[in-house]
Order: structure tokens, then C-alpha cells, then sequence
């Protein structure tokens, strides 16, 4: 008879990763450059200029000085103009002419003032240039320092960033590895869960032909006791028989002398009557076998239900596995509903157990994603998908 059905499964394959250890994040950059810089220092550059109007006087006066010799010059020559054209002073021509004169001179007099305010103004101008020159330095050197420690800092930003990122591709590579390494740990323990299944599968299979093999000998056991019963049967009829004849030979003469001593009617003789030997049941071999066998399944379920609680909810890989479902290892077929993708749902026997589920044939049709061949030529389903 066939062995015990397989109730655990080892995954034969190394421990899942669930955590590794990683360096943090860089969080703060450290400056290499000094402070910012936020202040000038001006203690060195020449005083602001003040407007000086002495210097302007000096000017004016030193213009007015060298315009007098020619007012005088040209007042003389005026008059002496005047005089030869016959005009006397205090005549209106006279007066007229000397005025317009005075109103020249009046007028350039005016023009060396207001060039001795020019002169004075450019003097201040250059000097509040020299000032502005000595503060647009020093403004330049600290926009130049800023820019320095600037850069410096942008330089400091640009490393701390490169080793986030390198840290980051590090992890993700790690990240990478234990998912892979998870995922084939996952392969390992569903091709030991399908082998382990299978195996079930071929147990079932063997069991149900030790099971078909004993419903075959006890039937022919049975009909075998039948026969010999039949045979024991009618040798006791024939006894019986011939014990009724013997008896009825021995009655008819005595009931002849009994009628002829008393003057009777002869009577007719009277058969004995006799028990028929019965059929004696056979011994419930098959009975025995399928519930050692039931047993058995209940044993591998409650394991199965067990190993399915500690995978949990998100991972039902005892659901995912492939089953054999092929129309020809079916007996008994009767449709009893429909499922979802359109194909039957059926009762029948399998490897001489009653179970329900799909035809692997239907399945193939409408979905062939969910079904494939095995080794042994017999189609299975993925129950799980559907």
C-alpha cells in the first residue's frame, strides 16, 4: 500500500531579508569659507570733500584783477573816442555810450565770477570723485570676498548633495539584492509546495487504484462466497429431498398396514419442511482502507489549513499552486453551476475521491494563462488564478 500523505514543506532556501543596515543621510553642510562679509571699512579712504568759497574768491579776484588794465584801457579809450567826435561828458550821447561800456564790463566782471564758481565746482567734484572712487574699491573688494565665500559655499552644497545621492544608489541596490534574493526564496518554496502537492496527488492517485484493486478482489471474493453458498444450497436441498423420500417410502407403508388393519382411506404422505442455508456477509476490507485513507487526507488538509494561516492573507501561495484537472482522470462528471469566466463548475471522482471544480480543457479555451501540461501528459489548473 501506498505511503502517508506529505503534511509539511520545507522551503530549502535561505532566511527572507526583511532589514539591512544603511548610514543616514547627510543632513547639514559644513563651511569651509569665513562669514559673509556685511560691512565696509572706510577709515582709510580721503574725507567727502566740503564746498570751499574762499578758493572761489581767490579765483574771482585773481580774474578781476587781471580784467581791471583792460577796463581802464578800454574806459580811456572811450573818452578819448568821445572827445574826438565832439561829444562832451555829461551829454546824453556821451552818458549813453560810457553806460553801454560799463554794462560790458559789468557783464564779463559777471562771466569771471560765475567761471571762479566753475572752477570751484570742478575742484569739489574732482575730489568727491576721488572719495567715491576709494569706496567704490572698497565695495568691489567685499562684493569680490562675498562672491568667494559664495562659491565656497555652493561648491560645499554640491558634494554634500553627491553624497546623498551616492548613499541613495547604494541603498537602492541593496534594496535591489534582498528583493531578489526574497523573490527567490518565494520560487523555492512554491516548487517545493507544488512538489510537495504533487506527490500528495500521486499518493491519492496510488491509493485509489490499491483501493480499486481491493473492490475487485472483494467483489470477486464475494462472488466466489456466493457461488459456494448457491452450491451448499442445493447439496442441501438434494438431502433434504432425498430424507423426504426415504420418510415418505417408510410412511406410505406403514399408512397402507394402518389401513389395512383398520378399514381407513390410505392418506397422502406429508413432506417434512427444512431451512435454506443463508449468505454470510464478507468482511469490509474496502470500507477499512478508505477510512485510513480519509484519515490520512483530513491530516494533510488540517496541516495545509495551518501552513496557510502562518503564510498569511497577502501571500496564499497554497492557492497559487497547479492542480490536476484533466477530463480524463474524471468519473462521474455532473455539471453543477457556472463560474465567473463562463466555464462549468462540476462534481465528480478523482483518483477515487469525490471533489468539485472546473474541466482543465474549458479553461484552456477561454483562459490558457491558468493552465498547463505536465511531465506525465495530464493538464493542470491554477486554481489560485481563477
Amino acid at each position: 500500500y501506498t505511503p502517508g500523505l506529505q503534511t509539511n514543506v520545507n522551503p530549502n532556501s535561505n532566511n527572507l531579508i526583511t532589514g539591512f543596515n544603511l548610514a543616514g543621510p547627510t543632513t547639514s553642510v559644513s563651511s569651509m569659507t569665513g562669514d559673509v562679509q556685511r560691512g565696509l571699512s572706510t577709515s582709510d579712504n580721503p574725507a567727502l570733500p566740503q564746498f570751499d568759497s574762499s578758493y572761489r574768491d581767490t579765483v574771482a579776484n585773481q580774474l578781476m584783477q587781471k580784467m581791471q588794465p583792460v577796463h581802464d584801457y578800454q574806459t580811456r579809450s572811450m573818452e578819448t573816442k568821445l572827445e574826438n567826435q565832439g561829444l562832451r561828458p555829461g551829454s546824453e550821447a556821451y552818458n549813453r555810450a560810457m553806460t553801454q561800456l560799463g554794462q560790458q564790463q559789468a557783464l564779463e566782471r559777471y562771466n569771471a565770477l560765475d567761471a571762479s564758481g566753475q572752477e570751484a565746482q570742478r575742484l569739489y567734484n574732482m575730489q568727491m570723485g576721488t572719495a567715491q572712487q576709494a569706496f567704490n574699491q572698497d565695495v568691489a573688494g567685499g562684493q569680490f570676498a562675498n562672491q568667494a565665500t559664495n562659491q565656497a559655499y555652493n561648491q560645499n552644497i554640491g558634494a554634500f548633495n553627491f553624497g546623498n545621492q551616492a548613499q541613495q544608489q547604494a541603498y537602492n541596490q541593496m534594496m535591489g539584492l534582498a528583493n531578489l534574493g526574497n523573490q527567490a526564496n518565494q520560487q523555492g518554496f512554491n516548487q517545493n509546495l507544488q512538489a510537495a502537492q504533487f506527490g500528495n496527488q500521486a499518493l491519492g492517485q496510488a491509493s485509489a487504484l490499491d483501493i480499486a484493486r481491493m473492490n475487485a478482489q472483494n467483489q470477486g471474493l464475494a462472488q466466489q462466497y456466493n457461488l459456494n453458498s448457491q452450491q451448499a444450497a442445493a447439496q442441501n436441498a438434494l438431502r433434504q429431498q432425498a430424507i423426504a423420500e426415504q420418510a415418505q417410502r417408510r410412511g406410505m407403508s406403514l399408512n397402507e398396514m394402518n389401513a389395512l388393519l383398520n378399514g381407513q382411506q390410505v392418506s397422502m404422505p406429508q413432506f417434512p419442511s427444512f431451512n435454506t442455508s443463508g449468505v454470510a456477509q464478507a468482511p469490509n476490507l474496502l470500507g477499512a482502507q478508505q477510512s485510513t485513507y480519509d484519515a490520512q487526507l483530513g491530516a494533510y488538509n488540517a496541516q495545509q489549513a495551518g501552513l496557510n494561516n502562518l503564510l498569511g492573507a497577502g501571500a496564499q501561495l497554497g492557492s497559487a499552486a497547479f492542480m490536476f484537472s484533466d477530463r480524463r482522470l474524471k468519473r462521474g462528471i455532473k455539471r453543477v453551476g457556472t463560474h465567473a469566466i463562463g466555464v462549468g463548475i462540476y462534481e465528480y471522482t478523482m483518483m477515487g475521491m469525490p471533489q468539485r471544480g472546473v474541466i482543465a480543457q474549458e479553461v484552456q479555451a477561454v483562459r490558457p494563462d491558468l493552465v498547463k501540461r505536465h511531465a506525465n501528459g495530464f493538464l493542470m489548473v491554477n486554481y489560485g488564478g481563477l
